[in-house]
């Protein structure tokens, strides 16, 4: 579909897309879905994140462990200049940080 689409406008469809954040968040998922996820990944992380963002570093972290956690931390990485890990240690506490730091340990030791 997007290679058509390039191929009948000469344009990337996120370009067209405007201000459909929905459509693009789809897309970016989709299309990349490890840029999606730091991205997601980041945004749960910041001091002002929403109850519902903060959420989705857990909802992240473990439905993805064992598809591409990998992939992901190094494109965070990438993206932001700080392992995942070590943000996660910086930011969460106790018990959770452990989970969540342990899976992630975990996803790039394969």
């Amino acid at each position: 579909v997007f290679k058509c689409y390039y191929y009948d406008f000469d344009r990337d469809i996120v370009e067209d897309l405007g201000e459909e954040s929905g459509l693009k968040d789809t897309i970016y998922c989709l299309c990349a879905p490890q840029v999606y996820f730091s991205k997601i990944l980041d945004s749960a992380m910041k001091a002002n994140a929403t109850k519902n963002e903060q959420e989705a570093l857990t909802r992240v972290i473990v439905t993805r462990t064992d598809v591409d956690m990998k992939d992901i931390a190094e494109e965070y990485n990438k993206q932001y200049g700080t392992p995942l890990a070590k943000k996660i240690e910086d930011v969460a506490i106790g018990n959770y940080k452990d989970f969540l730091v342990t899976l992630v340990q975990r996803a790039l030791a394969k």
